[in-house]
C-alpha cells in the first residue's frame, strides 16, 4: 500500500465506496464487451480497462496483477491511434521514425505474399516494438 490507498480508503461517506463498487462492475463486468465491436469501440474498451487499472495501480492494489492486465488491453489499439497518441507526446517518441519503421513493416509484409494485402486490421506497430523489448 501507499499513502494514496491509505487516502481512498479513510474516504467518508458509504456513497463513494458504492460509486467504486459500481464502476468496478461495470468495468470488469460490461466494458469487455467493447473489446469484440468494432474499431471505435474497441479502442474505446481498450482506454477504459488501460485507465482502470492504472487507477488501482495508483491506488496500491495488486498491482502485478494489474499491469499485467494491461497487456492484453493495449492489442486494442491499432496503428492510426497509436501514431495520434505518438504526436501528441512528441517528447517521448520519435513520431518520423515510427511512421518510417511502419512503412517498412508493411512494404516486407507486401514483398513476401504475391497478392498485395490490404492494411492489417491489428497492429504490427505493437509486434514491432513488443519484439525491441520496451
Amino acid at each position: 500500500p501507499n499513502p494514496l490507498s491509505y487516502f481512498l480508503h479513510t474516504l467518508p461517506g458509504e456513497s463513494w465506496h458504492a460509486f467504486e463498487t459500481a464502476v468496478n462492475h461495470v468495468v470488469e463486468l460490461v466494458a469487455p464487451i467493447l473489446l469484440f465491436c468494432p474499431r471505435d469501440a474497441r479502442v474505446f474498451g481498450g482506454l477504459i480497462q488501460v485507465g482502470f487499472q492504472a487507477a488501482l495501480i495508483a491506488s496500491g492494489n495488486l498491482s502485478f496483477l494489474n499491469w499485467l492486465t494491461i497487456v492484453p488491453a493495449i492489442t486494442c489499439f491499432d496503428d492510426d491511434f497509436l501514431l495520434a497518441a505518438m504526436e501528441r507526446v512528441p517528447l517521448l517518441f520519435d513520431v518520423e521514425k515510427t511512421k518510417r519503421t511502419l512503412a517498412r513493416l508493411y512494404d516486407e509484409d507486401n514483398e513476401q505474399s504475391s497478392w498485395p494485402s490490404p492494411r492489417p486490421k491489428r497492429s504490427p506497430l505493437i509486434l514491432y516494438y513488443a519484439g525491441k523489448g520496451i
